[in-house]
């Protein structure tokens, strides 16, 4: 989906972020419109400040697309998760018959087992 990739959403943020400089710097000039001797400069300010802007962002999207392209990758920002588990199952026959074989064995038993034991 095309509204959940980062480069719609690097492109997004962009052009807000341009909209609002875009206000801002036309908010100033009509602040400076009485004195024409800063609005010149400031005019410059803002197109270079622009022209960089554009820049980044360029270079980052085409990045990301080719990085996209050259590992088949997709960049979508969805959070996917997998459950899994496992079940065990007991057979308490089995542990009966390992019970009974190695019940004077203290190797195969319980650490709480073994410390209840005389020692011999």
């Amino acid at each position: 989906n095309f509204l959940r990739s980062k480069k719609f959403f690097v492109v997004f943020s962009a052009v807000l972020m341009l909209i609002v400089f875009y206000g801002v710097s036309v908010f100033i000039l009509f602040l400076t419109a009485p004195v024409p001797t800063i609005t010149a400069p400031f005019v410059t300010i803002f197109v270079e400040t622009i022209k960089i802007f554009a820049i980044i962002i360029s270079a980052y999207l085409g990045l990301q697309a080719a990085i996209d392209f050259k590992y088949n990758s997709e960049t979508s920002v969805i959070a996917k998760s997998e459950h899994t588990y496992s079940e065990e199952k007991v057979d308490q026959r089995l542990i009966e018959i390992y019970q009974e074989a190695f019940k004077d064995d203290k190797s195969y038993a319980p650490v709480s087992w073994v410390e209840g034991q005389p020692d011999e």
